[in-house]
């Protein structure tokens, strides 16, 4: 890492750079001596790293002096920050002398560029019955996503027209096995693809087939700060979305979203009934807006602007 910030400072001689939110490491040593160099540091901040890679275990002393350093040193050490969402720019703003929101940015075009072939090829692939209504979810399947989706899982079970209801879980992880147990103790209709690659024509295709896009979340801070990408992706595909009530999420897609408690299951359960007797395609069309006013390569050039300015 010495070596390294001695080849940097001394043969690039950059005028600015921007790092990652690690910890500690390169980053953390950057951000205290750069200031020898005088050279402009921000640091890119698309979550509370510590926070979130800490969940469930929010205690001990490398998770303290984490947070510290991590939420606390590095933002008063440096020019700047860069962060996807306005909660994360209040978050920061004790702390940190200019914040820069650029958010969780996607190219709408490729999530609505697949053929027919492709998309008839992936519905008999998994088995999508294209007479029920389809939720999505797509991610890791980390503890922090879990509590939702045994939500979903549960309120779906208890609505009377469950038979209707096709779930599609896309990605892989740790509870993957357990949430397989539920959805088949639950005699659930649940369709599980395995990881797909952000970009594939699949995933693509599985976007435009579905109906609705789940965003799962705990209530929990290193959550509000966050809006996620996979938010950016449903809405750039015209996913209607339903969401848990986190500000990251509601200061992006405003009233076109269905928003329930997350730690309340009978809530999701109404919330679902409704948005199934809606008008999705309304919902829909919407969403594409919002994904090419917020979350285009355009929305990024106007940021990209302000900051060199």
């Amino acid at each position: 890492e010495a070596i390294m910030f001695l080849i940097l400072c001394l043969k690039i001689k950059p005028d600015v750079v921007i790092i990652q939110d690690e910890p500690v490491g390169f980053s953390f040593w950057f951000t205290i001596f750069s200031k020898m160099f005088t050279i402009k540091t921000f640091v890119d901040y698309q979550d509370l790293i510590v926070r979130l890679c800490s969940y469930p275990n929010k205690k001990g002393l490398s998770y303290n002096l984490g947070i510290l350093i991590n939420e606390r040193i590095i933002p008063k050490n440096v020019k700047g920050l860069i962060v996807t969402t306005e909660f994360g720019k209040k978050y920061f703003s004790p702390v940190a002398r200019k914040i820069f929101i650029i958010r969780e940015l996607v190219v709408p075009e490729i999530y609505n560029n697949v053929s027919e072939e492709v998309k008839n090829q992936v519905i008999s692939k998994f088995n999508i019955n294209l007479k029920k209504y389809k939720i999505l979810w797509v991610g890791r399947l980390h503890p922090r996503h879990l509590k939702s989706l045994v939500m979903l899982f549960r309120a779906v079970s208890e609505i009377s027209f469950k038979e209707k209801i096709q779930i599609i879980i896309v990605g892989n992880g740790e509870q993957l096995s357990y949430l397989m147990r539920l959805g088949k103790t639950l005699s659930l209709d649940v369709v599980y693809t395995g990881y797909l690659p952000p970009t594939s024509k699949t995933l693509v295709a599985l976007y435009k087939i579905s109906d609705i896009g789940f965003m799962s979340g705990i209530n929990e801070i290193f959550m509000h700060f966050i809006g996620g990408i996979k938010l950016s992706e449903y809405l750039a595909a015209g996913l209607p979305v339903i969401a848990p009530s986190l500000y990251g999420i509601k200061e992006i897609v405003k009233d076109n979203v269905v928003f329930y408690n997350p730690d309340d299951i009978n809530d999701l359960k109404q919330k679902l009934i409704f948005m199934l007797n809606v008008d999705l395609k309304k919902m829909g069309r919407k969403s594409k807006e919002i994904a090419y006013e917020l979350l285009s390569p355009q929305a990024f050039r106007n940021v990209l602007n302000d900051f060199i300015n």
